[in-house]
């Protein structure tokens, strides 16, 4: 990967690491974001982003985070303001955690120009549906708008990328559109780690109650839509699973507990059940009716 950099004149920092959450222990982890630091110098791996290695990384906005706010134009907005606080020259801008499409037509304006307003250049991330796609809209856009690639923005793209995805669309935005694929970064981790990737080895929570109150991710990919708040699970007459809204009669509050208070026994028992026979047959998530509606109410608004 770095000679491939390194013969078409790209930065090192092009390819950043994203395997960290892939491995299955903090010391693989550790000697793998380790190992990476040695010939790359972009990572998101906290763990080795000391002095005495080559490695950096810059602040960056998690799905979670943006859901903590009532408002998400707010976050990014305090996002860049606190960033070039801080002294930092750039932060990365999660576009997707309700609509991409939203964040392009109705934010990717004023996000733009607040940051240059802040001396702060965005590194737009487009994390779910066509992204590439997202990015030449994003670019050509910003340069209508005059505003210099590279000087005034970046972008960074870490859905599920390995070396060879890459390599195909590095080459797809300099041939087909006449792109500088230097703009844009590669979040490495799937298909890296001996073919282990985030989807065989991890999982991603998508906020459902935060701060207090109901919330969702709306994006316009429909399997990465989260549900919206707490919910129960019922079995039908047919013996389907299926998601009800929650109410104060349809389950115990006791179902849900804060993980870092739970003594080991409590994790013997979360395993007991995972390692139990499991029926496979239901493939997707049922809504009632009632669900539907709220998430159909939540996304709309």
């Amino acid at each position: 990967m770095r000679n491939y950099l390194t013969d078409n004149n790209y930065r090192l920092s092009k390819f950043h690491s994203f395997g960290f959450r892939g491995h299955q222990s903090m010391e693989s982890a550790y000697w793998a974001s380790r190992a990476w630091s040695l010939f790359l110098s972009g990572t998101d791996d906290f763990n080795v982003t000391e002095s005495h290695l080559q490695a950096s990384s810059i602040p960056a906005l998690a799905h979670k985070v943006v859901q903590n706010w009532k408002v998400e134009l707010d976050c990014y907005l305090e996002a860049v303001k606190r960033a070039s606080e801080a002294g930092y020259k750039a932060i990365s801008i999660l576009i997707d955690t309700y609509s991409s499409k939203r964040f392009i037509e109705d934010y990717l304006a004023i996000v733009q120009d607040t940051a240059r307003r802040y001396n702060i250049i965005p590194i737009y991330r487009p994390d779910s549906g066509n992204v590439l796609g997202q990015v030449i809209k994003m670019y050509n856009k910003l340069i209508t708008w005059k505003h210099e690639p590279g000087k005034d923005f970046a972008f960074i793209i870490g859905d599920s990328v390995n070396f060879a995805q890459a390599k195909e669309c590095d080459n797809e935005l300099k041939s087909q559109y006449n792109i500088n694929p230097d703009i844009l970064t590669w979040g490495i981790g799937a298909g890296f780690y001996k073919d282990l990737e985030r989807d065989t080895l991890g999982w991603s929570m998508k906020t459902c109650f935060s701060n207090g109150r109901d919330t969702m991710k709306c994006t316009d990919v429909e399997w990465k839509k989260s549900i919206p708040g707490k919910v129960s699970l019922n079995y039908t007459r047919d013996g389907v699973l299926m998601a009800h809204t929650r109410t104060n009669d349809s389950c115990s509050t006791t179902a849900y507990h804060i993980l870092n208070d739970q003594k080991p026994l409590s994790f013997g028992w979360i395993k007991m059940y995972a390692n139990s026979p499991q029926n496979t047959n239901q493939k997707d998530i049922i809504f009632s009716d009632a669900l539907v509606t709220k998430r159909t109410l939540l996304c709309e608004s």
